[in-house]
């Protein structure tokens, strides 16, 4: 590894970033060395701008993925090498505005009959009544349930940190239910979603 990359390592430990940050910004601070072909520490300002120019008009990425690059790179120079925050004025994230596609209650009573497996069916139940993440559902454990307030702990979320999610009474007794058929103390779900499988949440109405 580089002295540039270690350095950059080095100050995202320091600030308490997790590992998948700390494997982003990496990756786009060598991008920006490989565009260049060379050290970014000796990369001016302009040079910069002139990178995000390319990434806008020639490689016309989204405004979220170029703000990507922009937080990674605008870390490794003011943090790492002390550029004033200010000289990265020259960009403006844009924000998409967008609509979520909400599915009708008997839609989501089709989707949900679809299912074969039991272990499924409640994953998505849970996911959808809830509105948590796949990757959060799949990791609960049965002590993060609070059977006497109906809430369940979210242990190291998103940011790292932990949340209290309102559990309906109905989905409680039928979560109790489906953990008799395993009683395994480890994980509420034993099953695990392939890599790659998308972690958004399920917007849906929540009368089913």
């Amino acid at each position: 590894m580089l002295d540039y990359e270690n350095e950059l390592l080095k100050h995202l430990t320091l600030k308490g970033y997790s590992v998948s940050t700390k494997v982003n910004y990496l990756r786009y601070l060598r991008y920006l060395s490989d565009y260049f072909q060379v050290d970014p520490c000796t990369l001016t300002i302009s040079q910069i701008k002139d990178y995000f120019y390319h990434l806008i008009t020639v490689k016309k990425y989204r405004p979220k993925t170029i703000s990507l690059f922009f937080y990674a790179i605008k870390f490794f120079y003011c943090n790492v090498l002390d550029y004033d925050i200010r000289q990265f004025n020259f960009y403006k994230q844009k924000r998409e505005i967008t609509l979520p596609v909400v599915l009708t209650t008997n839609e989501i009573k089709s989707i949900l009959q679809l299912f074969k497996s039991y272990d499924f069916k409640m994953i998505v139940k849970l996911a959808y009544q809830t509105g948590l993440r796949v990757s959060e559902v799949v990791n609960i454990k049965p002590q993060d349930i609070n059977s006497e307030l109906n809430i369940i702990i979210i242990r190291n979320s998103k940011g790292n940190k932990d949340r209290a999610i309102p559990l309906p009474l109905k989905l409680l007794e039928e979560l109790r239910e489906y953990w008799k058929t395993h009683k395994n103390r480890n994980l509420l779900f034993l099953l695990k979603f392939a890599k790659g499988y998308s972690r958004k949440r399920l917007i849906l109405p929540h009368n089913l």
